[in-house]
Formats: C-alpha cells, structure tokens, sequence
C-alpha cells in the first residue's frame, strides 16, 4: 500500500485565492496625513491546512493564538517582499512566518497568517 506524504495537498484543496500586497504610504492632499495605500503584488491558490488539538494548545499565550495555516505552492516572489499584506475574503492578514519549501518541483510553502489590527505597518 503507498504511503501519502504527511503534508501532501491535493489540487481540489486549492480552491481559495489569497492575495499578497504591499504597504506603502501617500500624503492626503485634503489633511496632509500620511495614510497607508495597498499595492497588489500577486494572487496565489490556497488551501486551507488544519491544525491539530495539540497545536492549539501548544500556542495558546504566544504570538500564534490567533493565527491559523494555509499552504500555496512555492513561490519566490515571498522571498523579496520585507512586508506582505495577506488578503482573503476582503480581510487582511499579517504573515508572521513562512515556511519555506523548494525541495522538489511539487513543493508548497506553509504561511501562518494572524486578522491585521489598525492601518499601519503592525
């Protein structure tokens, strides 16, 4: 019997869209505050990864209580980004990991994303 791989996805489970942007700043003409603007930098398939009872508890007080996992296939372009904004659904997400996989030619790279409070670059 073959064995499937531990984080193996199948192309179904990539049947959402996340949208990667970056954060810049403009001067309002009318106020003369600097207000954030969004640039959309790329789009990705995802898929959804699920976390475990163990994993849950295990980040419970730490930065990752509130954060969850998707999977997109490896991509460089995360690589060149200091700042990305994850958008999905019309609700921003802050990346505050990525893991990296360029093994093979069917590699995935898994983000964990938190809901982004305020404006700014936080």
């Amino acid at each position: 019997m073959k064995q499937i791989a531990k984080n193996r996805f199948q192309p179904y489970q990539f049947k959402d869209i996340v949208t990667f942007s970056t954060l810049t700043t403009q001067e309002n003409p009318y106020t003369g505050i600097e207000e954030p603007v969004k640039h959309e930098e790329f789009k990705k398939h995802f898929a959804k990864v699920k976390q475990t009872l163990n994993q849950k508890y295990s980040v419970l007080g730490t930065q990752y209580e509130n954060s969850f996992n998707i999977a997109i296939r490896h991509d460089k372009r995360l690589e060149q980004f200091d700042y990305l904004i994850a958008t999905i659904n019309g609700v921003d997400y802050r990346i505050i990991d990525i893991s990296f996989d360029n093994e093979t030619y069917n590699s995935y790279d898994l983000l964990t994303l938190t809901k982004k409070e305020g404006n700014g670059n936080g």
